[in-house]
């Protein structure tokens, strides 16, 4: 399995909120999964000022989160968008 970082910036109030639940999780070491849709992807390059790099030139990805599908927090579905959708129609009828 290979990872891959992205510096994400997120607009949606709703994206939010979601990002804002998973932070203590995040914070415990807790193994956080996130299906998420991205846009305007683009490049930055840097050059690290500190470690073993210092002075290399370094690349950061960086893009706009648009959409958050599913949210898992140690192998359990904690938010998934479909089973939100249901239950505000749910409500409403």
């Amino acid at each position: 399995m290979e990872y891959v970082r992205f510096d994400c910036k997120v607009t949606g109030s709703e994206a939010r909120k979601l990002i804002a639940r998973c932070e203590q999780a995040i914070n415990e070491k807790r193994k956080v999964l996130i299906h998420f849709r991205l846009g305007d992807l683009y490049v930055d390059m840097f050059t690290y000022s500190k470690g073993e790099r210092k002075g290399e030139t370094g690349v950061s990805l960086k893009a706009r989160l648009l959409y958050i599908g599913l949210i898992k927090i140690d192998g359990e579905v904690v938010w998934q968008a479909g089973n939100q959708e249901a239950e505000a129609e749910a409500d409403a009828a």
